[in-house]
């Protein structure tokens, strides 16, 4: 069960055309929040090319580009908890929201419903809603990617068993409303 749920991160890491390092970075600015529950500190994820608020009292744990955002009871395979990333491939420039949602959940074991455009703070984006049961587990949650610049994408991805979801959506939706783009900056050679 938990292998299974393991392999649907993996999938998104994979996924991830950009495996840059990078500094991430803390910034203690109150501002804020857009909407929703009351979030934490700003964090800058510099190889990710984003920035976002942490939730009170949820663990965060990043490497590179990734960040894991897991509740209090939860855990990096089952969750309740987000997971985002970034990356820039100039390759990729001709892709929108969609075609990156598209690519994302194949291979994962849920159904999307409920595709819809966004537009956070002025950026381009499409978000759906999953339904699933990865091993069993009765899951729910939310996928939406932004499109900051061309060939630059961010990935949130929300999941909680069904009883959860309620819970974490607000906070889906808040960190969501938070985010801001920045160029990635890409990992520095070691010599």
């Amino acid at each position: 069960m938990k292998m299974r749920f393991l392999s649907i991160w993996i999938i998104l890491l994979l996924a991830v055309t950009l495996a840059g390092c990078g500094n991430i970075t803390a910034i203690n600015q109150p501002t804020a929040t857009p909407s929703g529950p009351p979030l934490g500190d700003q964090v800058r994820n510099e190889p990710g090319g984003y920035t976002y608020r942490t939730i009170p009292e949820f663990n965060t744990q990043t490497s590179k580009q990734l960040t894991l955002l897991i509740a209090p009871e939860g855990n990096p395979t089952t969750g309740p908890g987000l997971f985002m990333t970034g990356s820039f491939d100039p390759a990729r420039k001709n892709m929108t929201a969609l075609d990156y949602l598209t690519l994302y959940l194949h291979g994962l074991d849920y159904l999307s419903t409920d595709t819809q455009e966004i537009d956070i703070s002025g950026v381009d984006g499409a978000i759906m809603e999953l339904v699933g049961s990865p091993e069993n587990l009765e899951m729910q949650g939310r996928m939406a990617v932004l499109v900051p610049e061309p060939g630059q994408h961010f990935l949130i991805m929300g999941v909680a068993d069904t009883g959860k979801w309620a819970e974490l959506e607000p906070w889906f939706e808040a960190v969501l409303a938070s985010m801001e783009f920045f160029p990635p900056v890409a990992a520095t050679p070691t010599p």
